[in-house]
């Protein structure tokens, strides 16, 4: 499913991405999710910074780059995968 809708998926990360190059921040993934019609019962805001944080990918030097606190395409779309599944 995701790979039929990529483009749609790489458009809205696009959009709700401060800057496409740095990548999208936890505000700006909880802006987003919190616009979304959910059936049943919306994540909380706890949940959907867990979410956020548990798909981001290891990073090698947290000391002196700041990547890896924003979140990347391929780290928008596992959270996307864990909202979907809810098991996180």
């Amino acid at each position: 499913m995701l790979i039929s809708h990529d483009h749609v998926i790489k458009e809205i990360f696009e959009q709700f991405s401060e800057n496409s190059e740095l990548g999208m921040t936890v505000e700006s993934f909880t802006m987003l999710i919190e616009r979304v019609d959910f059936e049943g019962e919306k994540p909380s805001e706890k949940e959907l910074r867990l979410v956020y944080y548990l798909s981001l990918q290891t990073q090698v030097d947290e000391l002196y780059h700041t990547n890896h606190l924003n979140m990347v395409l391929i780290e928008f779309k596992e959270a996307l995968a864990r909202l979907a599944d809810r098991t996180i």
